[in-house]
């Protein structure tokens, strides 16, 4: 499969960041091949970091070629995993998925790169199927104001 263009796919990265990479773009490919075999209608948009990585409309209306965007959008976020491995989304995906609910589906496709035949695996509104499950993973540490003046105290030696 060929890979595309992307800014963020560079052969540079280490072996373990590219395979990720390659298995993102795949299952992105997969996703994006699922949706259009239904007549759906594909925009990939992950390059502008809005917390989902495909825009997908509905088929239009066979009698007015209309395609209705508010019920039939779909925000899809597209992981592909090893099989059995957990999926992270980004606080940014993850309160975008809670802000648009039914509109936001999570599409997880195991081993992209290495199935025979790979299907993703969709979930509509992942935060209310999912919150139960999900673990906060810290990502900053919250230092207090008090602490890092008193730290940077000018009679302390260094």
């Amino acid at each position: 499969m060929a890979l595309r263009n992307d800014a963020n796919f560079t052969p540079l990265a280490s072996g373990h960041q590219f395979a990720r990479r390659r298995s993102e773009l795949a299952a992105e490919d997969l996703a994006v091949a699922y949706e259009i075999a239904r007549g759906r209608e594909c925009e990939r948009v992950g390059h502008l970091k809005i917390g989902f990585d495909v825009r997908s409309l509905g088929p239009a209306v066979s009698q007015t070629g209309y395609r209705d965007p508010v019920p039939s959008i779909r925000r899809i976020e597209v992981k592909g995993r090893t099989r059995g491995h957990s999926i992270r989304l980004t606080t940014n995906e993850w309160y975008k998925a809670a802000q648009l609910g039914d509109s936001y589906w999570l599409y997880v496709v195991w081993d992209p790169l290495n199935n025979p035949d790979p299907q993703p695996l969709r979930i509509c509104n992942p935060v209310k199927h999912l919150d139960h499950a999900k673990r906060e993973v810290v990502r900053y540490f919250d230092i207090p104001a008090e602490a890092i003046v008193n730290a940077a105290r000018p009679n302390k030696e260094q």
